[in-house]
């Protein structure tokens, strides 16, 4: 699985969506995600941020707090820029 970012045509809305695990894992990178003082909103099933920046923000606290399904993130995390792919390969190895 892979996060993603869905466009849509609307005003203010949670666009850049987690996808990075099964229902129980997404709740709980929710509550990180809330944790870390996002606006987190819903597309459909997944949290989701409304830019960029927060989506970034996001996955650094998943990064840091390495809940269940983290894993997913390997793309988003190393290319934009919220660890190395070295770095990634050493905590997957943890």
């Amino acid at each position: 699985m892979r996060s993603t970012v869905a466009r849509n045509n609307g005003n203010n809305e949670y666009i850049y969506k987690f996808t990075g695990g099964d229902p129980e894992q997404l709740a709980d990178q929710e509550r990180i995600l809330k944790e870390a003082g996002l606006d987190v909103g819903r597309w459909g099933m997944y949290p989701a941020v409304q830019t960029a920046e927060e989506y970034r923000e996001g996955l650094a606290a998943i990064w840091e707090r390495k809940p269940k399904g983290w894993p997913n993130y390997q793309h988003p995390f190393t290319t934009l820029g919220v660890c190395t792919e070295e770095e990634f390969h050493g905590a997957l190895s943890r």
